[in-house]
């Protein structure tokens, strides 16, 4: 049996941003660092990857090149850049990583060259296209590369990690991808910021999110809560308020980008996360839990959370459930959790996990 000597972590994510894909993405860049020697290989803007391939496409020609299956803001020459990178290490040691199910090109492309391949799937790309707005052949067009992307991820992976155990198991209905296993949720060992909010006599709830579409599905979900509890105020923040075309009641406030994440958590009693699809909203939650707060979520964007004793969340998925936990709130049966670390030995468990399942591709 060979041992693996080294990953090649692909990613259009490595960026110096502190949200999102990219939050994502530096976590597991961490997480196999810990275990493995790594090659970082990125393309985007301001990258934070040890090897950054050169782009010099124009927006226009990325979105020409997508149409042919080179998709995720590549181009032919980022590509050939890569195809070089391949061919100076040992495929029998070395296993590819591919940060994005919509970088198939880049798993068709190491398979060619004899490499095991990883694919992470941020979401299920084809399940968030069903979920777009806007004219069918718009729609059609952008669902292109996406869809040839993601297929051949599914197609050419010897090994698949998910956020979320509904985007495994939608994959597995999809393309019947078998090898596969859903990372729990890493929180990193960092003192919280925290501060109590004073009582009021009007509940503050918050939602943050940017303007993806599973998050402006979750406003209109608040609307709904807000109609129903008219003591209660509900505040949205994030990219999603440029997002509200729809009336909203008197006490659901918009206070659209904000600069300082702390201070929005700690003006809030509770966070709220109805987000039922996609996976963006695990950082949200995740952010949540690193100042300190109670989440009311989904089962999807809770799931995953069980492994952190902890923590104090509370799954809802109707309005019925809510109503039930702010009327607990309110009375005192909901309670805090104050403490001031993470509970050791979470982190290095999820790298051992990695680690097990991809020392297993080459046995």
């Amino acid at each position: 049996m060979n041992k693996i000597q080294k990953i090649i972590y692909v990613s259009p994510y490595l960026t110096n941003e502190g949200y999102g894909a990219s939050f994502v993405s530096r976590c597991n860049l961490h997480l196999l660092k810990s275990r493995f020697s790594t090659l970082d290989i990125s393309w985007a803007n301001n990258p934070s990857s040890s090897v950054i391939l050169k782009n010099s496409a124009s927006r226009f020609m990325r979105a020409a090149y997508s149409l042919i299956g080179i998709g995720a803001t590549m181009s032919p020459n980022t590509l050939i850049q890569f195809c070089k990178i391949l061919k100076m290490h040992d495929k029998r040691s070395i296993v590819v990583w591919i940060d994005s199910s919509q970088l198939g090109i880049c798993a068709l492309l190491a398979k060619i060259y004899g490499f095991k391949v990883i694919v992470f799937y941020h979401n299920v790309e084809l399940n968030i296209i069903k979920t777009l707005q806007g004219p069918r052949f718009a729609k059609l067009i952008r669902s292109i590369p996406i869809r040839f992307g993601e297929y051949l991820s599914a197609r050419f992976s010897d090994f698949n990690f998910f956020l979320t155990e509904n985007d495994r198991l939608g994959v597995k209905k999809i393309y019947g991808v078998e090898n596969s296993f859903t990372i729990p949720p890493v929180l990193k060992r960092e003192i919280f910021q925290y501060t109590r909010v004073t009582a009021t006599s009007s509940l503050k709830v918050g939602f943050l999110g940017s303007d993806w579409f599973p998050n402006v599905l979750a406003v209109k979900f608040i609307t709904k809560l807000a109609e129903a509890h008219k003591d209660i105020e509900f505040i949205i923040a994030g990219g999603v308020s440029k997002s509200i075309n729809f009336s909203i009641p008197i006490n659901v406030k918009i206070v659209g980008y904000i600069k300082n994440i702390s201070e929005f958590y700690n003006s809030v009693d509770l966070i709220i996360s109805p987000v039922t699809i996609g996976s963006g909203m695990k950082i949200k939650v995740l952010e949540a839990f690193q100042h300190n707060k109670i989440v009311f979520g989904s089962t999807h964007s809770l799931s995953g959370y069980e492994a952190y004793k902890d923590l104090t969340f509370y799954a809802a998925d109707t309005l019925s459930d809510y109503s039930i936990l702010f009327n607990r709130f309110r009375v005192g049966e909901v309670s805090e959790k104050i403490f001031e670390r993470i509970p050791s030995g979470n982190e290095d468990k999820v790298a051992e996990m990695i680690h097990e399942r991809i020392e297993s591709l080459l046995k």
